[in-house]
């Protein structure tokens, strides 16, 4: 398993940044590997048998991609992970830990996704619809963005948010809902 980086198989620490000319580097790899740096795979729309670093401390943009299945993300995403496009969870596992912001504005659903335990920047759900079954984080420092949900049914928002709730869609009965099971939220919520 050659690239222009000299990166084999048995490496497992990479100071710098990847992308697509490094996609072998990934293809079916079983060793563990820590990626000090940014890993841009902005084109790739399948993620079929790509085994990303267990933690990358920089970004993760994979803005085409539309499925995960048979895709492996990493454990920890140091930077913002980029999953734009991404429309589907099947097959999606996220990371344990976002130090910045994750962008997922293509998902409509949700159902038993488990988002982040820890994620330290913004959530981006725009087209969200519905959240139930859903395991959100315990924790986000930034914007919870969730413009499209119509019902609260089902959602579990962490007790502590960073920013604001933008939730522009919902109607007020259910916004009223909402502030009376998270308290805490008051005067945080934009429609």
């Amino acid at each position: 398993m050659n690239s222009s980086k000299n990166i084999v198989e048995d490496t497992r620490y990479f100071k710098g940044n990847l992308g697509m000319l490094d996609l072998e580097v990934f293809r079916n790899r079983i060793n563990p590997l820590e990626v000090d740096g940014d890993i841009n795979l902005e084109s790739l729309t399948d993620g079929k048998n790509i085994n990303l670093p267990q933690i990358v401390k920089g970004n993760l943009y994979l803005n085409s991609l539309k499925t995960a299945k048979g895709l492996r993300l990493p454990k920890y995403v140091g930077g913002r992970l980029d999953l734009r496009s991404i429309d589907t969870t099947e097959g999606l596992i996220l990371p344990y830990e976002i130090g910045e912001n994750i962008d997922m504005r293509e998902l409509k659903e949700i159902n038993g996704l488990r988002l982040p335990k820890k994620i330290g920047g913004n959530l981006g759900l725009l087209s969200l619809l519905s959240a139930d079954g859903s395991i959100f984080p315990e924790s986000i420092g930034g914007i919870l963005g969730l413009g499209s949900l119509r019902t609260i049914e089902g959602l579990n928002l962490p007790e502590e948010l960073g920013e604001v709730l933008f939730v522009s869609k919902l109607p007020k009965s259910a916004l009223k809902q909402l502030l009376e099971k998270y308290p805490k939220y008051q005067g945080k919520v934009k429609q």
